[in-house]
């Protein structure tokens, strides 16, 4: 049954607030992670984007930001380089992604994806959510349809949205508030659909600002033709008004999280494991940065009398006394100040090494400075391969929660704008597989191939004393599972009909060439022969070569 708007917005405000307050409980930690790691992203407690300012008061090293900075563009650039391809579409049965229509079908739409994502703001973005979920441990994005550059991508900020989950265990529903001017509303929702209040503004002062709420959740009226809907609303709105009410096919919105406790809605990233690091960094700082200032500038202790004569105590300052006076003892420091600065940088250099390893910075730090084709996988698994097995479980999520959903959301956009081939007619029906092909997608892959490997070593081994061993060796096999493991592409590779056709005119070669010889070898048995019996019918009876050959003469035998 079809909920009026009352009853719709009177629904979604209760749900709103349940949101909300699961929200609330973490915000208390995400200011800390904003305070000490990320001043630059997170509104809390209703700030606005044009009023807040960077919370830059508790840095005292900038140590946590670059590693923050470093994991972001170390994940853009091992994970969805946007100068390489990190993702190839194929189809779940193997015979199938062999045939050359498929092959080529699935290139051809994978290049227009590629060219799609790099004309829009969809590299931009994911850079943004890495950043997010490095800090916060959770990030959100949403993928809408653009006329202009097909879709538009857009990263949301840790404070402005609140998530739900569906029964399936997986973020199916968003909630978010956002602010927009009196013109941009009449513009976008037109003037009937908005207050008059916003709409008294847009005729005085276009560019006063009102808050909004979005809702994104899944349809449950099955009259509906869309399976998300998508309402706004003004936040000081009437009880019977809403914006727009719409929906999507898919949901347009990618929310990833680091790692997940149990059934939490929100996740936990490396910021939070390095928070007490990087605090423990700003006090030793702040305790470095006082011993300099005693050292350089220490509390001094002076005669009484020298209260009214006053002391310069600035480098140049003159300080005019008596002769004899004693200005030695007038004029000292309060104390000692005699402090071992190299014992506190070295411990500062430790909690530094803490804080980059919390953060992948080693690992990070080289995709981001070594993004080249020259840079294989292996390299990457045989200088951080404890690093590589710590993150296999957050590439998984990420691939599950970001990456996947997000090509799904492009697939549709490019197919409903008629820029997806029709595909051929063996993929009817049938559902396209995505496998990534990254640069950190290889290397957690390159890690079974050393079973591989081994094992044919071994065997190779074994071969030397026992040539029959490797017949249990599926060499066709074994060639195909490592092209895939490492991500090569599948053109390079022969179909099974190939394979066969041409082992099948290789033979018959070989089978012409033997015949051949075979035949040769007979002709020359026949020459031989034919020669000999030349060479006998020349023989002179009365001796002659016989006689020679034989080595007697004719008087010997006569």
């Amino acid at each position: 049954m079809t909920m009026n708007t009352f009853e719709l917005k009177k629904r979604l405000e209760q749900r709103r607030g349940a949101l909300m307050q699961t929200k609330q409980r973490m915000e208390p930690h995400w200011k800390s992670l904003r305070e000490y790691i990320q001043p630059f992203r997170g509104r809390f407690g209703g700030e606005r984007p044009e009023q807040t300012t960077p919370s830059l008061g508790s840095i005292l090293s900038s140590e946590a930001l670059r590693a923050r900075r470093t994991l972001a563009a170390g994940m853009q650039s091992g994970l969805t380089s946007p100068s390489r391809q990190w993702f190839k579409l194929t189809t779940h049965d193997p015979e199938l992604s062999e045939r050359q229509d498929v092959i080529e079908w699935c290139d051809d739409v994978q290049r227009r994806m590629m060219t799609v994502m790099a004309g829009s703001s969809f590299y931009h973005a994911l850079h943004s959510v890495y950043d997010e979920i490095a800090v916060f441990g959770t990030g959100a994005m949403t993928i809408m349809p653009d006329y202009d550059n097909v879709m538009q991508c857009r990263a949301l900020t840790a404070g402005t949205y609140c998530l739900g989950k569906g029964a399936s265990d997986t973020i199916d529903t968003m909630y978010r508030d956002l602010y927009m001017t009196a013109g941009a509303m009449v513009a976008e929702f037109g003037a009937e659909q908005c207050s008059d209040a916003v709409v008294q503004a847009a005729e005085r002062n276009p560019d006063t600002v009102f808050e909004l709420h979005h809702a994104i959740e899944p349809e449950t009226d099955p009259a509906m033709r869309w399976a998300w809907r998508s309402v706004y609303w003004e936040a000081a709105g009437g009880a019977n008004r809403l914006l727009r009410v719409s929906g999507y096919p898919t949901f347009p919105v990618m929310a990833p999280r680091w790692s997940v406790v149990d059934d939490d809605i929100y996740g936990y990233g490396p910021g939070s494991a390095a928070l007490a690091d990087v605090k423990m960094l700003q006090a030793l700082t702040k305790d470095q940065l006082e011993a300099t200032r005693k050292m350089v500038n220490p509390p001094l202790i002076a005669d009484e009398e020298l209260r009214t004569r006053g002391v310069m105590v600035k480098p140049g300052g003159v300080t005019y006394m008596h002769t004899g006076s004693g200005i030695e003892a007038k004029i000292r420091s309060l104390y000692d100040v005699r402090l071992d600065l190299g014992q506190l940088d070295a411990v500062r250099s430790e909690v530094k090494r803490d804080i980059n390893s919390t953060m992948y910075v080693d690992l990070f730090l080289m995709l981001a400075r070594e993004d080249r084709p020259q840079m294989t996988a292996r390299e990457i698994i045989e200088r951080h391969e404890e690093k590589m097995l710590a993150l296999g479980p957050v590439l998984e999520r990420l691939e599950w929660e970001l990456l996947t959903p997000a090509i799904d959301r492009i697939f549709d956009i490019m197919d409903d704008a008629r820029l997806i081939p029709p595909p051929p007619e063996a993929l009817s029906g049938r559902e396209i597989k995505v496998e990534y092909i990254s640069i950190l997608a290889q290397a957690q892959q390159m890690q079974g191939t050393k079973a591989e490997e081994q094992v044919l070593a071994f065997a190779g081994s074994l071969a030397a004393a026992q040539p029959e061993v490797m017949d249990l060796v599926d060499g066709d096999e074994a060639l195909r599972e490592y092209a895939r493991m490492v991500g090569a592409p599948a053109k390079i590779l022969r179909t099974e009909e190939e394979v066969q056709a041409r082992r099948a005119a290789r033979a018959q070669q070989m089978r012409q060439q033997q015949a051949a010889a075979e035949a040769q070898q007979a002709v020359d048995t026949l020459a031989q022969g034919a020669q000999g019996a030349k060479t006998l019918s020349e023989v002179d009876p009365g001796g002659g070569a016989l006689a020679a050959l034989l080595g007697t003469d004719e008087g010997a035998l006569w």
